[in-house]
């Protein structure tokens, strides 16, 4: 059978919806059973670094990654070489370009990996293509090993892969098919923050108390985070539970 590549949509909106309880605040979520992606292999990049296809700075050069950015490793080679999983392929970078991180211990706003989750892309009513998809988390890609511990969406046109790392640093969102990810969320969130987020641009913490009413349900003390035009709305313990453009919900959490 045919596989469907995963494509971007929205460019890198990282579609990261959660869902939890009816009414949802910070710290409500039980740590013991609330699990995020293991960030043993995930490293930030410090400063700029080019991305080789060998171990060598002779060899071909497959990209570069910026100082805002991180991916996630394979090992550690000869010489001061790492390889690194970059979108659906490894490659190399200088070891001494990336910097172990350590993990979030305070309120999460990513997805707990043991559950599944619904949501809706209302761009799509009228169309050809189904406006309700699943997020489901994946070890693995069935066809290609080189991606591991991702979100995979069963959206329309496109399927999504997307993975997340909760950090004590922030929460750091990318797609799989690029191997790059980029702050989300900075951690501790304080209003008015600013930082580098999706495509290097400027992002800003709008809020950190926002109450938000949307299907039913009510999730409190959200985190909204402007970054050119778009609006992401993060609840604690649950993840993007909205993504709004132009006035227009682009995603939405229904259940």
């Amino acid at each position: 059978m045919k596989k469907k590549k995963m494509t971007k949509t929205f460019g890198a909106i990282a579609l990261s919806i959660g869902l939890f309880s009816t009414t949802i605040a910070a710290g409500t979520a039980n740590a013991a059973t609330y699990d995020t992606a293991s960030i043993k292999d995930f490293r930030t990049v410090h400063t700029q670094v080019s991305v080789y296809s060998k171990p060598s700075q002779t060899a071909k050069k497959v990209g570069s990654l910026r100082a805002t950015e991180a991916v996630v490793i394979e090992k550690a080679v000869a010489n001061g070489w790492t390889k690194v999983r970059f979108g659906f392929d490894t490659a190399y970078v200088k070891t001494s370009a990336l910097k172990k991180v350590t993990a979030n211990t305070g309120t999460s706003f990513a997805k707990n990996i043991s559950k599944k989750y619904t949501y809706t892309m209302p761009q799509n009513k009228g169309s050809e293509f189904n406006t309700h998809y699943i997020a489901q988390f994946k070890r693995t890609m069935a066809y290609n090993d080189s991606s591991v511990n991702f979100w995979f969406y069963n959206s329309e046109p496109d399927a999504q892969g997307v993975a997340e790392y909760d950090t004590a640093k922030g929460l750091y969102v990318g797609n799989v098919d690029t191997g790059k990810f980029e702050l989300a969320v900075p951690y501790p969130v304080k209003k008015g923050a600013s930082f580098k987020g999706f495509d290097n641009k400027k992002s800003v913490v709008a809020s950190t108390t926002a109450t938000v009413h949307m299907t039913g349900k009510t999730y409190k003390n959200v985190v909204i985070v402007k970054n050119d035009g778009q609006q992401f709305y993060y609840a604690p313990n649950t993840g993007l539970i909205q993504l709004r453009e132009n006035g227009q919900a682009l995603i939405k959490l229904v259940k």
